[in-house]
């Protein structure tokens, strides 16, 4: 019994952990067990083609929570196309299933917004640039280096 109330102050502090962090982007339906809507929108509002793009996330614990993961939906969706929505669905289970039996809404909420926002931000080295590297030992330590060409060092700029 003691370890049931421990247990809900714990997913408790969380809660509010969440709502601390997101602020009004964030919802709660119910402190215990957790229910709540998470509202993600593009960090970039100043580009007008993503000002319309936005996905609320429904993430609902049972009884078991942590022991089990929460349920997570995608309650609504504007501007990201099925795979996108796909995408980030299979990542934020992915990673609630790596997470079971440990309390994990505030982790599950920056999975979310990371991947959200990764589909805005265009990277600056691609992985076939990375590969023009290559590892060689040092004399004096012994410990592989990243030797990369100068190309490579053009490329992220």
């Amino acid at each position: 019994m003691a370890s049931s109330i421990v247990e809900e102050e714990e997913v408790a502090a969380e809660v509010e952990a969440v709502q601390a962090v997101y602020g009004d982007d964030c919802v709660v339906l119910q402190s215990y067990p957790p229910h709540l809507h998470l509202l993600l929108k593009p960090r970039t509002a100043d580009v007008t083609s993503q000002q319309f793009v936005e996905a609320v996330i429904g993430l609902r614990a049972g009884s078991q929570y942590p022991k089990e993961p929460p349920h997570i939906d995608l309650i609504d969706s504007k501007g990201l196309d099925e795979q996108r929505q796909k995408e980030l669905m299979s990542c934020i289970q992915d990673k609630a299933c790596e997470l079971s039996c440990y309390l994990m809404l505030v982790a599950l909420c920056e999975e979310l917004e990371l991947e959200f926002h990764g589909f805005f931000i265009e990277p600056r080295l691609s992985v076939g640039s990375i590969s023009l590297g290559r590892l060689e030992a040092t004399a004096e330590n012994h410990f592989p280096i990243m030797l990369f060409s100068p190309l490579l060092l053009l490329e992220g700029v």
